[in-house]
């Protein structure tokens, strides 16, 4: 008979890795969906160091067609426009199809988003627009937008300080 906690698979972003002397390891950081969270609950437990659990970890295979032809061709890469050069309207086109950011709007209160639809929703009430490009320079719906990504940044980093 097989368990729960025998077979699961769970989708996350590993997100820091860092040397563990004391232990002769790697402590790894994956952040998972909240809306996972019970999934990785009821399937691995709660690990401690005295009872930790097994588990395997596999890179998945995330690369795009364009992005591998890239990498194949004679033509430079894309450059990446810095975050800050980015209008109000492209940041909250990024920021609301990542998962952590919809875990940030859950987790503190604007609202649940388990999906990118949802957090467009909340960022079009929270900013009092009808579309996200309506979050234009030098106006109210740009600046309850900064305000948005400020809480957010400060979230970001205060998960990063919890052991």
């Amino acid at each position: 008979m097989t368990n729960s906690k025998d077979k699961c698979c769970v989708m996350g972003s590993l997100v820091d890795a860092r040397n563990v002397g004391t232990h002769k390891s790697v402590k790894l950081t994956v952040h998972v969906p909240a809306e996972l969270a019970m999934k990785v609950f009821e399937s691995f437990g709660w690990p401690t160091m005295a009872e930790p659990v097994a588990v395997a970890i596999a890179r998945l295979n995330t690369e795009t067609t364009a992005e591998i032809a890239s990498e194949d061709s004679t033509t430079p890469a894309r450059a990446r426009t810095p975050w800050d050069l980015l209008t109000a309207s492209q940041q909250a086109g990024i920021l609301c199809a990542d998962r952590m950011f919809w875990t940030f709007l859950s987790t503190e209160n604007y609202g649940p988003a388990w999906n990118e639809e949802e957090a467009i929703k909340i960022v079009r009430e929270r900013c009092h627009v009808k579309s996200r490009t309506q979050i234009l320079p030098d106006t109210a719906a740009e600046s309850l937008w900064r305000n948005i990504v400020s809480d957010y940044r400060t979230w970001q980093l205060a998960a990063q300080v919890v052991p």
